[in-house]
C-alpha cells in the first residue's frame, strides 16, 4: 500500500515539473515572439519611408536600410508586399527583382535548401513576387525530381511568368500530379503565342490539361486557336468535343457543318451546344435545324433551341407559327416559355 501511495506521488511530482517546464517553455517562446516582432517592426518604422521614395520617386537606395539579418528581411518583404500586390509599375517591378537579385540572393538560396518544407514554400512565394529566378539554377534542391505538389506548383507559376520555354518542360513532367483547376490557372499567365504553341502537342498531354487548355483559350478569347480548335471536333474524347463546342461558341465563329453533326449526336450535352452554335448560323440554313431539337427528348435542347430561335430576327414568328401549329406538347412548353420571357404572353394557352 505504501509503495502504491510513494508511486502516486512521485507521478504527482513529475506532472507538476513537467508542467512547470511546459508553461517555462512556452513563456519563452512568446517572449522570443514578441521580441522577434518587436525587431520586424522596429525596422519597418524606420525603413518605411525611405522604400516608398526607393520604389515610388526614384529616391535613392539607402545602404544601410538594406535588410540583413532575417527580422529585417521579414520587415522589408512585408513593406514590399504592398508594392508586389498593389502596383504594377514596371519600374517598381525592376527594383524589386535587383533588391531581391543583388542582397537576398544567399538568403533564398538558404531557404530553398532548406529540409523544412515550410521554409521553401516562402523562398517559392517571394521568387514569384520579385522574378528573382536566377537563383533557381543555383538550388539543388529544384533539381531533385521528388517534389510536393505545392512546391511543384509554385515552380510552374514562377516559370510561366518568366520563363516560358522551362514552364514548357516542366508541365510535361508534372502533369500527374496537377488538377484541371490547377492547370487552368497556370495557364492564364500565359501569351496567346505559348498557348496556341501547345496544340502541337495536343495529344502528349493528360486529359486534364487538354481540357483546361481549351477553356482558357475559350475564356482569354484566342481567335489565333482557332485552326487548332476546328481540328478538335471528331475527336474520339466526347468530352473535348463538347468543350470545342463551347469555345467556338464563346469565339463567336459560324460553323454550320459542326453545328450539323453535333445536331445529330446521340449525346444531349453535344445536342445543345449545336442549338446554341445556331446562332451564329444563318437562320435560313438553321432553321430546319433548330426546329427539330425543339423537338428533342431533352428539355435543355429544347429550351435552347427555342431561344436560339428567339434571338434570330424572323424567329419569334416562327415560334408563333409553331405554337399554332405543332403537336409535340413539351416543344410548345419551350416555346411558349421563351417568349414568356420576351414579354409577349398572347400566345400562351
Amino acid at each position: 500500500m505504501n509503495d502504491a501511495i510513494i508511486t502516486v506521488f512521485w507521478l504527482i511530482v513529475v506532472c507538476i515539473i513537467s508542467f512547470i517546464l511546459l508553461s517555462l517553455h512556452l513563456l519563452w517562446k512568446k517572449s522570443q515572439e514578441e521580441h522577434r516582432r518587436t525587431t520586424i517592426d522596429h525596422y519597418k518604422n524606420k525603413t518605411e519611408s525611405a522604400w516608398y521614395d526607393y520604389f515610388i520617386n526614384d529616391g535613392e537606395l539607402i545602404e544601410s536600410f538594406i535588410p540583413k539579418q532575417r527580422e529585417e528581411i521579414i520587415g522589408y518583404e512585408e513593406l514590399a508586399n504592398v508594392y508586389v500586390t498593389s502596383l504594377t509599375a514596371t519600374h517598381t517591378a525592376e527594383k524589386l527583382h535587383y533588391i531581391a537579385t543583388q542582397y537576398l540572393h544567399d538568403y533564398y538560396k538558404k531557404l530553398l535548401n532548406s529540409s523544412r518544407r515550410s521554409n521553401r514554400l516562402n523562398a517559392l512565394s517571394r521568387i514569384e513576387d520579385y522574378g528573382n529566378i536566377e537563383v533557381l539554377k543555383e538550388c539543388k534542391w529544384v533539381q531533385k525530381e521528388e517534389k510536393e505538389k505545392e512546391e511543384c506548383i509554385l515552380l510552374l507559376s514562377i516559370y510561366s511568368k518568366y520563363d516560358e520555354s522551362t514552364f514548357k518542360q516542366l508541365l510535361f513532367q508534372y502533369q500527374s500530379i496537377l488538377t484541371e483547376f490547377d492547370c487552368r490557372i497556370l495557364f492564364n499567365h500565359l501569351s496567346f503565342s505559348v498557348l496556341t504553341s501547345f496544340f502541337a502537342h495536343f495529344n502528349e498531354f493528360e486529359s486534364h490539361l487538354k481540357y483546361a487548355l481549351i477553356d482558357t483559350v475559350s475564356n482569354k478569347h484566342t481567335f489565333e486557336a482557332i485552326p487548332y480548335l476546328l481540328e478538335l471536333v471528331h475527336d474520339d474524347d466526347k468530352e473535348i468535343r463538347i468543350r470545342v463546342a463551347k469555345a467556338i461558341y464563346d469565339l463567336g465563329i459560324e460553323e454550320e457543318a459542326f453545328c450539323v453533326e453535333l445536331s445529330e449526336s446521340e449525346t444531349w450535352e453535344e445536342r445543345l451546344m449545336a442549338a446554341k452554335l445556331a446562332r451564329y448560323v444563318k437562320f435560313s440554313k438553321s432553321k430546319p435545324i433548330l426546329f427539330r431539337l425543339l423537338e428533342d427528348m431533352e428539355w435543355r435542347v429544347r429550351v435552347q433551341a427555342a431561344q436560339t430561335i428567339a434571338r434570330h430576327n424572323e424567329g419569334r414568328a416562327s415560334l408563333e407559327t409553331y405554337i399554332m401549329t405543332a403537336t409535340d406538347n413539351y416543344a410548345i412548353e419551350a416555346a411558349q416559355e421563351v417568349l414568356r420571357k420576351e414579354g409577349d404572353w398572347s400566345w400562351i394557352g
